[in-house]
């Protein structure tokens, strides 16, 4: 009957109100005019409804239905949209009362429902006197039994409002030791934080007026306003700036936490930000002297207030309350372009509505935008600022030509202040190598937030004085009188002569190019290599030693800048050099750097850098020169064996090398005898799968881990060859055992993580991309994992990791397959092609021929495809797995499938455990009508291996022929052998439809998914 009542008030407005109240004297309204009485009399007039509340409370659901029915069809007619916009009750009538009573008794007994000043410190003083002392750190801890004791005698001295604190799932929240305890002092500041927030909450949904959990800029200041009597550092500000205080206090949260700039900030964002901290921050008296630049710091501050305040005063020449463009252009003592401004008053200052074209001013609110951006140019909200300015064109993206066009005025002005002439390229080269865009023709927003060094190029690009700061940290040419104190790097020493300030220069831009490589800035490191270089060859050859011994003859102490700096060694440069070129993919300029060390002076290194891009240039002879140089040098470089194993060096010539190799610590002969033997076999292993004779370097692998056991290389080399030959297991196991030898193993775990795929465990999968990320999320080998994690749920996305793999490292084979099965999974034959062949440009093994067969297959070239498996089947003659490739080509028509039927014998004879050849001569059989020697050779096959393969093909034979039970028991029989088999799984739900009768190829309908329901204290976990 209340809410009858309300509607009733609120349809008829205040007037039913005031007819009920009224003295006997006013007029009651006429039935008429309320619609609701109309209803209820045709209703109790029929009789029906006497007497009985549920048939009354029936009839009026279903007039109001009927009501909503109605509305809905003349909302159809007219092709109208619905309303989705409800208007706010009028100031003053019935509902905005009810609502605000309402509110007002909810925020009342919330409110309540908090602990208090003398609640909190009851529970402290509970807290520490039901804990225990840890004898090794002294701190105060309780268990889970002392944590519900405490409860129980809180809740006796506090009453039941402190109970919601003490849930199991609070207790498993904090830090626990090896004795299962958490410490006291965590868990009272959670309660304390908590109370605090949930205060916070009340206090700002008492100002919010409209009640939507928004506040307005008024709402926002009243808040600051109430809260500035209770901040220690804020009580003696004075009454006439409070005013503004509140508005440039309020700005930052609505910075922050509005970032649509709509005008309102919502109640949960803004005690998550950490505005809120900050100003809460000014609660406590500063003890010590606090300098101004340090309370400027906060900008809650009264100092920081004051500062804002003056600088806009400052700015205002004519004293109008706002800023035009050439006021602004004085910000920051003129250090901002001209263009940045413009592009400031373009799109974040609104056109007045007086003034014509040049009617734009800047407001105080908007100055106080732009003064928050320009000192949280590193925050996302402060870089969208920037960003929205530096896009000169609205593109959501940077080109080259707008980051030209930005520095130009940059480097104009410094050019003006007497600064050396900069080269715009080379800086927007730099740029480009901070940034790392994804997309290498443009620069995002994301890209900017993702590198993490956003702020630094937005100041590069605005502000001369930005690209001073960054300039001088990168120590690049500086003069020579600047002092210290100007921030420069590579100062001079004031007794030293030009020369020695030369060489120490160079030496010390070197060190800094060390830096930059190891921050992977190869492109900054580059031109720190390259300006030492000039510095050196500026140096007469005999001053740097002329120098080193001036400084040692006065046997004084040598200068900071000076100590312990080796000599200036070219060599060593140049090979940095090259190293930065091949970081960038620059290989023709990396081998000019490197064919410029004398070959006499190469250091191991050095030769095998060497080599490695001779073989990228397709100089193999030159490459198997720098190969066997490192050789002389260390036998023990598996790199360089592996690479002249594969550019056809045979293991005579391989004994030469070692027996010309120096004898390293003093070996024994015998000593040496021994190695040259185990040596031997290593590389007649590596010269057998060189030569696809993956059997042969099988055996001598396993030879080799019997006299050398837990060998991490060795156990990882044989898992690399069961892999390519399809002996899954084994490689599994023998990739989780280097693993338990060495858990941060990197090296062919890209491997291991396609061989979990293909045996969909998903489990390990997840583990095991989880620690590479951990180990080094940059390598290749990490994103091929990734991609065949992601390659169940989204295959475009493990495209993206594929193709992340080949931008870290362009040589790196598993990549290039896993790009190519992933473009013919997406059913882009061609570009598999592309895929396969890069991988076979580096070297051919049996998975790029399979590869390349299956792609030539689906685009219809059966020729190319004929000719691939042939090719395969010459380079690995002995592989039962070429063989099966070439009958998978003839089985393709119905004319070539005797010869497809011999080639698959021939495989099984060659390898009799091979199952790819014994299914695939399966679905030959079946393809011809042969089901029962189709079952005949499965069931052999069983009899010998247990494999879930051979348990699901038997299966799909079974079901094909109605055999549904053999069918069911030979899918369980699978998925007892590998639970995590997906075509099992969905062979089982196929099957199971076929058995009910019900066409497993019928599209399903539909079904509605309802939505768990949320924990009601979700929100509360979240906003702490």
């Amino acid at each position: 009957m209340s809410t009858a009542s309300g509607d009733g008030a609120d349809a008829g407005g205040d007037g039913a109100t005031s007819a009920v109240a009224a003295p006997a004297g006013r007029r009651i309204p006429p039935a008429s005019s309320m619609p609701w009485v109309r209803n209820l009399r045709r209703f109790v007039g029929t009789g029906t409804g006497l007497g009985s509340e549920a048939l009354m409370e029936l009839e009026t659901k279903r007039i109001l239905l009927e009501i909503f029915k109605e509305r809905q069809r003349k909302s159809a007619e007219a092709g109208s949209i619905p309303s989705f916009y409800k208007k706010k009750p009028e100031e003053g009538s019935i509902s905005s009362r009810v609502q605000r009573l309402a509110k007002y008794r909810f925020l009342k007994k919330q409110s309540e429902l908090l602990l208090n000043a003398d609640d909190l410190d009851a529970m402290w003083v509970c807290l520490r006197e039901n804990c225990v002392i840890d004898d090794a750190t002294g701190a105060e801890k309780m268990n889970y039994e002392d944590f519900c004791h405490i409860a129980t005698v809180c809740t006796e001295q506090i009453g039941q409002k402190c109970k919601r604190f003490f849930s199991p799932s609070n207790f498993m929240k904090f830090e626990k030791d090896d004795s299962g305890r958490i410490a006291i002092l965590p868990f009272y500041l959670y309660v304390m934080r908590t109370v605090s927030l949930t205060q916070a909450r009340i206090d700002m949904s008492e100002l919010d007026e409209d009640s939507d959990g928004f506040l307005q800029p008024h709402e926002m200041e009243a808040y600051i306003r109430g809260l500035i009597p209770n901040l220690a550092q804020l009580r003696d500000m004075p009454t006439q700036f409070v005013q503004m205080y509140c508005r440039i206090a309020a700005r930052k949260f609505f910075f922050f936490c509005d970032p649509h700039r709509r005008g309102k900030a919502c109640i949960k964002k803004v005690l998550l930000s950490n505005c809120l901290q900050e100003l809460m921050e000014l609660h406590q008296e500063s003890e010590e002297e606090v300098t101004d630049t340090e309370q400027a710091e906060n900008w809650f501050s009264l100092t920081s207030a004051q500062r804002i305040c003056d600088m806009f005063l400052a700015l205002d020449k004519d004293q109008n309350g706002t800023l035009g463009k050439q006021e602004l252009k004085e910000y920051a003592d003129g250090t901002l372009t001209e263009i940045f401004i413009e592009r400031v008053f373009d799109e974040h200052v609104r056109r007045s509505k007086v003034g014509g074209v040049n009617g734009r001013e800047m407001d105080f609110e908007s100055f106080l935008d732009f003064v928050l951006a320009l000192e949280n140019k590193d925050t996302p909200e402060g870089l969208t600022y920037l960003f929205r300015c530096l896009d000169l064109n609205g593109r959501g993206f940077l080109t080259t030509a707008d980051i030209h066009i930005l520095f130009r005025d940059v480097h104009q002005k410094w050019i003006e202040g007497g600064n050396y002439e900069l080269c715009i390229e080379d800086v927007r080269d730099e740029i480009w190598d901070m940034v790392k865009p994804a997309d290498p023709l443009r620069i995002s927003l994301q890209d900017l937030l993702s590198c993490k060094q956003g702020g630094t190029i937005a100041s590069m690009l605005i502000d001369v004085r930005g690209f001073w700061a960054h300039d001088n940290r990168e120590n690049l040419l500086q003069e020579e009188e600047e002092q210290v104190e100007e921030g420069c790097f590579l100062v001079s020493s004031a007794g030293a002569s030009n020369d020695a300030s030369m060489s120490m220069k160079a030496e010390s831009l070197v060190l800094h190019g060390d830096a930059l490589y190891g921050e992977k800035e190869f492109r900054r490191a580059l031109n720190a290599y390259k300006q030492a270089m000039q510095y050196s060859r500026s140096i007469p050859r005999q001053a740097t030693s002329n120098i080193r011994s001036s400084v040692s003859a006065t046997g004084r102490s040598p200068s900071p800048n000076s100590s312990n700096l080796l000599p200036f060694n070219e060599n060593e440069v140049k090979f940095k050099i090259a190293l930065c070129h091949s970081a960038l993919c620059e290989h023709r300029e990396a081998l000019q750097e490197m064919e410029g060390i004398p070959s006499k002076v190469r250091t191991l290194k050095m030769n095998l850098m060497l080599g490695k891009l001779y073989r990228i240039s397709r100089n193999s002879r030159s490459a198997v020169l720098c190969y066997k140089e490192c050789l002389r040098q260390c036998p023990y470089v598996f790199e360089a064996i592996t690479a002249l194993a594969e550019m056809g060096l045979s293991a005579k010539e391989f004994s030469l090398l070692f027996s010309q190799a120096p004898n390293r610590g003093g070996k024994l002969p015998t000593d040496s005898l021994d190695a040259q033997r185990w040596w031997n076999r290593y590389v007649e292993a590596q010269c057998c799968i060189a030569s696809h004779d993956y059997k042969g370097g099988l055996d001598i692998y396993l030879e080799l881990m019997q006299r050398f056991p837990n060998n991490v290389h060795i156990l990882l080399e044989i898992a690399k060859v069961e892999a390519i030959i399809g002996k899954n297991d084994e490689a599994i196991m023998n990739f989780e055992k280097a693993r338990l030898i060495d858990p941060n193993i990197m090296t062919y775990m890209d491997e291991y993580a396609i061989l979990l795929k293909t045996k969909s465990d998903y489990i390990k999968l997840n583990k095991l991309v989880h620690d590479m990320l951990h180990i080094d999320p940059a390598r290749p080998e990490t994103c091929v994992a990734l991609a065949a994690m992601w390659e169940r749920k989204d295959e475009r996305k493990a495209l993206t990791y594929a193709e992340k793999s080949l931008r870290v490292d362009d040589r790196h084979i598993t990549g290039y397959i896993m790009k190519g099965n992933l473009h013919l999974s997406l059913n882009r034959p061609d570009m598999a092609v592309t895929d396969f062949r890069g991988a076979q440009e580096l070297r051919a093994d049996l998975r790029s021929y399979q590869g390349l067969v299956r792609a030539y297959l689906a685009l219809a070239k059966c020729k190319d495809a004929l000719f691939t498996a042939r090719e395969a089947m010459k380079v690995m003659h002995q592989s039962a797995k070429a063989l099966k490739l070439v009958g998978d080509v003839h089985a393709i028509s119905s004319s070539g499938r005797e010869k497809a039927r011999k080639f698959y014998e021939s495989a099984i004879r060659l390898e009799p455990g091979f199952l790819g050849a014994a299914l695939a001569l399966v679905d030959l059989h079946v393809a011809e009508g042969r089901n029962r020697e189709a079952v005949m050779l499965l069931e052999r096959y069983l009899r010998q291996w247990a494999d879930d393969s051979l348990h699901i093909k038997l299966a799909q034979v079974f079901a094909a022929t109605n055999m549904l039970s053999d069918a069911l028991s030979h899918y369980q029989s699978a998925l007892r052998i590998n639970p995590q088999n997906e075509a099992a799984k969905k062979g089982l739900e196929r099957l199971e439809k076929q058995m009910k009768g019900v066409d497993p190829d019928a599209p399903e309908e539909d079904e509605d998914n309802e939505a768990d329901d949320i924990d009601a204290d979700q929100d509360d976990a979240e906003l702490l």
